[in-house]
């Protein structure tokens, strides 16, 4: 195990604080007791806001956001934040692993890393690049004082398997591309949702850019950003158990969802997203 020291460098204060020292890794990652609702729940009164990435195999779905309070809904057992936006549930065997050093593509003072029982990252919290690192260091140790939490049956699969309802669309995957095109072009809302095992995103966007290539599709919001594998997309299928919001959801291998788009609750993008659904069925 290695050391790492981050200084106080708060000069607005003249109170004088004693540096934050940390355990790592090889690697300089730093342990973190696995209580998910415990991390969300300090994130969510000491940051102001933070980059939420979700991850399934093939998708990722990365949002600006600030973190509301979290509840624990022991029915479902999940951390649910109170603005409904994002639940997650912990699994057996994940762990968690914090950084506090200075990302060179973005320049973020660190972020936490959550991973399934597979060792694959699922989620992560990064921390926006205007709060300083030793902020940053505080939260980190703040969350490493919780205790671990008891958790729920591990999922042998990292997608969510699909429910039965769906109808199956006759379109290839360079359809999904045209559909994004489609709301780009008219600027209109959507809805999107990023779910497994581990945790369901939701966040409404209104996309500026679309871009793919052979490997992935990507979308670009003011606050949110998605991708997917294009090579991973097997079929798109639509939902429409209610015709106000029909759902778009692109599965993958053994189909398993990917991602799921629908309108927003706006007139005009339940218009377009009426248009979309109307083509789709008639071709």
């Amino acid at each position: 195990m290695n050391r790492l020291t981050i200084p106080t460098k708060d000069t607005s204060s003249h109170i004088k604080e004693k540096p934050v020292t940390f355990r790592t890794d090889y690697a300089g990652n730093i342990p973190v007791p696995n209580n998910w609702l415990h991390i969300f729940q300090v994130a969510a009164e000491q940051l102001d806001s933070v980059y939420l990435q979700s991850r399934n195999t093939y998708a990722r779905l990365v949002s600006h956001t600030p973190l509301h309070k979290f509840a624990f809904d022991e029915e479902l057992n999940e951390g649910v934040s109170l603005d409904g936006s994002f639940r997650f549930r912990q699994r057996s065997g994940s762990t968690v692993l914090a950084k506090v050093d200075y990302c060179d593509c973005c320049n973020s003072p660190g972020r936490i890393s959550f991973f399934n029982q597979r060792g694959f990252e699922t989620l992560q919290l990064c921390c926006p690049s205007t709060i300083p690192i030793y902020k940053w260091a505080r939260f980190v140790q703040s969350i490493c004082q919780g205790t671990p939490q008891s958790e729920t049956t591990s999922e042998p699969s990292g997608l969510s398997p699909l429910e039965k309802g769906p109808i199956p669309l006759r379109h290839t995957p360079a359809t999904l591309v045209s559909i994004l095109d489609y709301i780009c072009d008219r600027q209109a809302s959507i809805e999107l949702t990023l779910e497994t095992p581990d945790s369901t995103q939701i966040r409404e966007l209104t996309p500026k850019n679309i871009s793919f290539d052979d490997i992935t599709i990507s979308a670009h919001a003011e606050r949110c950003t998605f991708q997917i594998g294009f090579p991973a997309i097997k079929s798109l299928q639509l939902d429409i158990e209610d015709p106000e919001t029909p759902t778009l959801i692109v599965t993958g291998p053994q189909n398993l969802q990917l991602m799921a788009i629908r309108p927003t609750s706006e007139p005009f993008s339940r218009s377009c997203f009426s248009a979309i659904t109307n083509d789709l069925l008639s071709t």
